[in-house]
């Protein structure tokens, strides 16, 4: 069953209890029974991604997002970080009421290291209970020649990168202060570790994570894959929640408001490597945020590592690397567009005018919105640009109303309630057109002088608007009856003709009307003569003048 609860509505009391008993899982569900059963999908091809191989139109488009940043913070259960259930995060927990929210995600096994191996592997390749270096022991030596997701990202022509607090340089394999190399997964593939092209995508985050911010403030620096791994302070492991939860409050707003998550599609994924029997254990924190990710969503629906190798897979078509990621559980229901798990509302919007203007009422119509239950009452609330804030309590009527001040492209969310506290968000895309079109006329006919045409002239107009598109062009000759513009026309007939036409676009927009002088003159002149001299019959006795007469 999924909950979705959104504070202020009805049912908006969200509780968190710990699960009376730890879910506990047999080797083949995470371990070495379970990877060598999937030898088949192992065997797929493996190519070596480097950034910029291929081109930006090879590039697959995510069914969910296209580009994703996942955090892996450490050592903690929901209710460590919840103060809805007596954490110490205020910054998560907000951020957690904001977004999409897992409340029944678990870990693979204890320690660190397998979770990590899971969570891009597909696997713990029998290395629970160990902690150890790549290539140290016969499950990291197994986990070393394993393919792994970013196997998968480069053979479908997806770039990658990780980044490592504090790791001294490249690729680094060894614990160095407080970069420690079990939180480091990709370092224990060998077809990375090993390949000096592949371990610049391993690299340092820099100071206060700058690497990943600088790569996330230019779409053409941001890989589609990005990992990053806090410090051993920064994650939780040796500091608190406290310390933790400033990080993140910190870091995290920087990323959505980066330009990838401000113009792109794109999401970001914290968790925990494992609960570490915390508080709420087994399940731990576990958010989906950014611009393609319902606002204000909860899940109770059974999640684990696999599942977010199951959502990348999902997101752009790749195979799955082993048996339980092939049978996780995806997590679609937290994106814009996808259904949630049945039995829940869905919402569903319409609005009118399709083309708004500055300042003109747009009605908004989620009428179409149902729910499973025949006997459900559904409530609506609405957040006009899509700025994380609902900007209306919850109504009973599906009909609101709003106006937009400037033009410009606005992303419209509904959110739906129904009478068990049950969400679904649903966005729709409009654009609000405050300009007129742009109309221009071209004459042509026989050119004479000082701008006259000698014969007919044709006239031909054209419109461009760059938002709605053009609904119209009216003209009008000489003051007559304005008429609608279908094609060329002639303009005959000697004398100084007006000109007079403008244009309407599918907003309502007017054109202020524009004039055009065309002067036509197809009569060629007349010349007269006047003699004058002395005259003796038809003889002229004298010099004689003549004047040309116009």
């Amino acid at each position: 069953m999924v909950r979705r609860v959104a504070s202020g509505g009805p049912s908006a009391t969200r509780a968190y209890q710990p699960a009376p008993q730890r879910r506990v899982y047999s080797s083949a569900s995470f371990g070495v029974a379970a990877f060598a059963s999937s030898s088949a999908s192992d065997a797929a091809p493996r190519a070596a991604s480097v950034q910029g191989e291929g081109s930006a139109a090879s590039t697959p488009t995510g069914a969910f997002f296209d580009y994703v940043v996942i955090i892996v913070m450490e050592n903690k259960a929901i209710c460590d970080i919840l103060t809805s259930c007596g954490g110490a995060g205020p910054y998560e927990t907000s951020l957690a009421n904001a977004s999409g929210l897992a409340t029944e995600y678990v870990d693979c096994t204890h320690p660190s290291l397998p979770n990590y191996l899971c969570l891009t592997g597909g696997s713990t390749f029998g290395c629970t209970g160990y902690d150890g270096g790549p290539h140290s022991n016969n499950c990291t030596n197994l986990a070393w020649t394993s393919p792994n997701i970013v196997d998968r990202l480069g053979a479908a022509n997806l770039s990658w990168k990780a980044y490592m607090e504090n790791m001294p340089s490249n690729c680094y394999g060894s614990n160095n202060g407080s970069y420690v190399v079990r939180h480091n997964p990709f370092v224990y593939y060998r077809d990375i570790a090993s390949n000096t092209t592949q371990c610049a995508r391993v690299i340092p985050a820099g100071i206060g994570d700058d690497a990943l911010l600088d790569d996330l403030a230019l779409t053409s620096n941001a890989s589609n894959y990005m990992w990053l791994s806090p410090n051993i302070c920064n994650d939780m492991h040796n500091c608190n929640v406290t310390t933790g939860d400033a990080y993140l409050a910190n870091l995290v707003p920087q990323i959505l408001n980066s330009t990838v998550f401000t113009t792109q599609r794109a999401a970001l994924f914290i968790t925990f490597d494992e609960d570490f029997k915390g508080k709420g254990a087994p399940a731990m924190y576990s958010v989906w945020a950014g611009p393609t990710v319902k606002t204000s969503y909860t899940s109770s629906i059974d999640y684990n590592h696999s599942s977010l190798l199951a959502t990348i897979e999902a997101n752009w078509n790749l195979p799955p690397l082993t048996a339980n990621d092939s049978g996780a559980a995806n997590m679609s229901e937290f994106f814009l567009g996808f259904p949630s798990p049945p039995g829940h509302p869905s919402a569903r919007f319409t609005y009118s005018p399709t083309w708004p203007q500055p300042d003109g009422m747009v009605t908004f119509n989620g009428s179409a919105s149902s729910d499973p239950n025949p006997n459900a009452t559904l409530q609506y609330r609405w957040d006009w640009t899509n700025h994380r804030r609902w900007d209306t309590p919850w109504s009973t009527s599906p009909v609101a109303r709003h106006a937009y001040g400037t033009p410009g492209t606005y992303t419209a969310v509904l959110q739906v309630n129904d009478s068990l506290g049950l969400l679904d968000d649903a966005a729709q895309q409009l654009r609000v057109d405050g300009s007129p079109p742009i109309t221009t006329a071209a004459l042509s006919g026989p050119n004479g002088l000082n701008g006259w045409y000698t014969g007919n002239v044709t006239v031909g107009l054209a419109a461009t608007d760059d938002v709605s598109g053009v609904a119209w062009t009216n003209y009008s000759v000489d003051n007559g009856a304005w008429q609608t513009y279908g094609g060329a026309f002639l303009v005959t007939g000697n004398g100084d003709h007006s000109l007079s036409y403008f244009s309407t676009d599918n907003a309502g927009n007017i054109e202020a009307t524009q004039a055009r002088e065309i002067k036509v003159d197809g009569t060629p002149p007349v010349t007269g003569t006047a003699f004058r001299g002395t005259v003796n019959g038809s003889t002229f006795l004298t010099p004689i003048n003549v004047t040309l007469l116009p």
